[in-house]
């Protein structure tokens, strides 16, 4: 099957409609369509580029899963739900525009798609859920919309070509393993809303230098920052030590002996003897440094 004419009398694509119909480079879905069900479009491996159109409200789980040849995707303006896994594994996908009227990203909607150099996420967004953009390899630039408040396990994960990422005020909490592996991060900003830093969250980002925990981080997980070796200087604002979680990999950093930890004047003592904190050899009262750049009480 190359090529086939859909009818504006049809509805709805059901699942597994097109399923690994390998020869299918373009199909146009006509405005009738509301609804693209599960593995509607999955294994076609011919289909080059998408138009989605206005009609459509969902996109279903796995629908475009491994549709490697699928370079574009233009979405139509009234999808709420991009499903689970819908791009999963699409290795030439460059392109995608996301909709205001999107509200819910589901798991794994992107992952594997190393070939997406950007991406904007629309203000109606509010959770960046699990794998959701997982080894996109070429991912250098992410908008997160102040509408975002959970980051979620390994949503950045193995993105080896982000260099930099802004975190809003919006976000609470970032979760397990949300940017572990992403080699090229430089510097890292938690702002004051986030209260959670998952396990691993940072682990294995190997150009980190500079590290700014918000202040109402209360609790930072199992190796957070656990071999970023390069880490010349760590900030947390928070008065009172956050917790971490106590295990094999109870040093959420790997470079007590290297790096500086600025804390807050009047509570510089109770990091010098709050385990892991009390680790660090070099730590700094932040009014008292007098460096430029640095966060002060």
């Amino acid at each position: 099957l190359a090529s086939i004419d859909i009818p504006n009398s049809v509805t709805t694509i059901g699942e597994s409609a097109f399923w690994n119909c390998s020869s299918l480079a373009s199909i146009d879905i006509p405005n009738s369509v509301t609804t693209i069900g599960e593995g509607a479009f999955a294994y076609c491996s011919s289909l080059a580029s998408i138009d989605i159109p206005n009609s459509v409200t969902t996109i279903g789980e796995r629908t475009f899963w491994d549709c490697e040849s699928l370079a574009s995707v233009n979405i139509g303006e009234s999808v709420t739900t991009i499903g689970e896994g819908a791009f999963t594994n699409c290795s030439s996908l460059a392109s995608v525009n996301i909709p205001n009227s999107v509200t819910t990203i589901g798991e794994y909607a992107f992952d594997y798609c190393t070939s997406l150099a950007s991406i904007d996420i629309p203000n109606s967004v509010t959770t960046i859920g699990e794998c959701t953009f997982y080894r996109c390899t070429s991912l250098a630039s992410v908008n997160i919309p102040n509408s975002v408040t959970t980051i979620g396990k390994m949503a950045f994960s193995h993105c080896s070509s982000l260099a930099s990422i802004d975190i809003p005020n919006s976000v609470t909490t970032i979760g397990y393993e949300a940017f572990s592996s992403c080699e090229s991060l430089a510097s890292i900003d938690i702002p004051n809303s986030v209260t959670t830093i998952g396990e691993f969250a940072f682990a294995y980002c190997f150009s980190l230098a500079s590290v700014n925990i918000g202040e109402s981080v209360t609790t930072i997980g199992l190796g957070a920052f656990i071999y970023c070796y390069y880490i010349t200087s760590v900030t947390c604002l928070a008065k009172e030590c956050p917790v971490c979680d106590k295990g094999l990999w109870n040093n959420i950093f790997s470079v007590f002996d290297t790096a500086t930890l600025y804390v807050p004047k009047q509570s510089i003592d109770a990091y010098k003897t709050t385990d892991p904190w009390s680790s660090f050899v070099n730590v700094v009262a932040l009014e008292d440094t007098g460096t430029e750049g640095k966060p002060t009480d």
